[in-house]
């Protein structure tokens, strides 16, 4: 029966091999060219929705709840950047490494999301600026365009929650202080 916890011989267990070294990983902040990538896939997919959609002449609608909550997860993004930021960097206090991972993920994950549904919307806005002098292209548009800023925000705010989760340098003179105490 195969243990999961890991025994004496497997890593992470108690054994000789090393059951006591902290783990290793190496955690890199995310790419602009992965955004820009995950950015253009979103517009190729909501280009094709205004696409596919509207074949039979009534486009689908962009309601203004999308770009309202795109806001708003960009307005919590950024109060979680600023407090991470305060706590982590100016005051220099620790926080669990389970939780800092956790932080940095949603910082991941949120930036990543951010690009998709502002390359989403811009897509989706691209098949009705030709038409922008009729009323719904324009209201399309301008939806759109809010969204955009939304998911342009969110991208912006989980890239600060990610670089608040950055450890930082320490401090030489700190270091020296503790050495004579």
């Amino acid at each position: 029966m195969h243990d999961p916890t890991g025994g004496p011989d497997e890593p992470g267990g108690d054994g000789p091999d090393g059951g006591d070294q902290e783990p290793q990983g190496n955690l890199r902040r995310t790419r602009p060219t992965v955004l820009i990538v995950v950015g253009l896939i979103g517009a190729l997919v909501g280009w094709t929705v205004a696409a596919v959609t509207g074949r039979d002449g009534v486009p689908v609608r962009v309601a203004w709840s999308g770009p309202i909550t795109l806001l708003a997860a960009a307005a919590v993004l950024v109060c979680i950047a600023y407090v991470l930021h305060l706590r982590l960097q100016v005051n220099r206090l620790r926080i669990p490494d389970r939780q800092a991972v956790a932080w940095l993920a949603l910082g991941k994950a949120g930036a990543v999301v951010g690009a998709l549904m502002a390359g989403g919307y811009f897509g989706f806005a691209i098949r009705f600026v030709a038409d922008v002098q009729t009323d719904a292209p324009r209201e399309r548009v301008i939806r759109s365009a809010v969204a955009i800023i939304g998911g342009i925000a969110i991208m912006l705010a989980s890239l600060r929650v990610e670089r608040a989760c950055l450890v930082p340098p320490d401090d030489p003179k700190t270091n020296q202080d503790k050495d004579r105490g």
